[in-house]
């Protein structure tokens, strides 16, 4: 009789013991995000200097028309802080314009809000974008991706990226005594970012205009292709593209363009219901 108490004694001591392991273990393991199923790739567009969000009203017409839905707007304020302007509904297709409340701030500072724009949408289970930019809003990404993605444990994934009329080697011509084209500070801390870090990065295309020989009213068209060598050098697959007859502010807004991203997006026609 004692003999069986005591067997029994153990097997109750070592079935409370692997009841207290695997409740400790679950206690210790950290949450795993759950997918949101509904949620394919987010678009987020990025205005430039000294433009705002509606810079961007008319393309979102237009992917709203072939299945996008736009999310309420998401204000950064001039400190840093996030505010959607609404409630956000997951959607296939969402579609987030972004505002830089303070929209001529340095790009260093643009790169960290950037930072904490992809930090906010990882909260709302967004894990993969297609960026959008115009003007000063392609380069707050090179200086993101320059500065602070490496920063980022798990840095939101860029599917694809354009950017429209950006200056990267800054606005006029930079030349040596020699009439020779050299690097911009802005140029030259975009090169040692991406030496310097693993980049991470999907397919870029660069879209320019021209209006004249060699600009599109503000920016130099040799200012927007300068990012061409540090992409290539980092292997990161890009197309530049020039567009004739397209100002600086048309850029933006013009169907020509319009078609171009869809081409590279590769959206689907929207459905007609029957």
């Amino acid at each position: 009789m004692k003999k069986k108490r005591g067997i029994l004694l153990i097997v109750v001591i070592l079935l409370l013991g692997g009841m207290l392991f695997f409740l400790g273990k679950g206690k210790n393991k950290k949450a795993e995000p759950i997918p949101n199923k509904k949620s394919g790739v987010t678009t987020v567009m990025i205005h430039g200097t000294p433009s705002d969000e509606h810079v961007f009203d008319r393309l979102t017409k237009e992917l709203e028309e072939k299945g996008g839905t736009k999310e309420p707007l998401l204000i950064v304020s001039r400190d840093g802080e996030i505010q959607l302007d609404g409630e956000w509904k997951p959607a296939k297709h969402p579609l987030v314009q972004v505002r830089f409340s303070y929209n001529d701030a340095p790009d260093a500072l643009q790169a960290e809000w950037l930072s904490r724009v992809f930090s906010w949408l990882q909260e709302h289970r967004v894990n993969a974008i297609d960026y959008i930019a115009h003007s000063q809003g392609g380069v707050a990404l090179a200086f993101y991706l320059a500065q602070q993605q490496y920063k980022q444990e798990n840095p939101i994934q860029l599917q694809k990226v354009v950017t429209l009329g950006s200056p990267y080697n800054e606005l006029g011509k930079q030349v040596d005594k020699n009439d020779r084209l050299i690097a911009s500070p802005t140029l030259k801390t975009i090169e040692k970012g991406f030496s310097e870090h693993k980049v991470q990065c999907g397919p870029w295309l660069n879209i320019a205009g021209e209006i004249n020989a060699t600009d599109d009213g503000i920016v130099p068209i040799e200012s927007v292709k300068s990012l061409e060598s540090v992409l290539n050098k980092e292997g990161i697959k890009n197309q530049f593209l020039l567009l004739s007859d397209l100002g600086h502010s048309d850029l933006p807004v013009d169907s020509l363009v319009f078609e171009e991203i869809n081409k590279f997006l590769v959206w689907p026609e929207k459905k007609v219901e029957k």
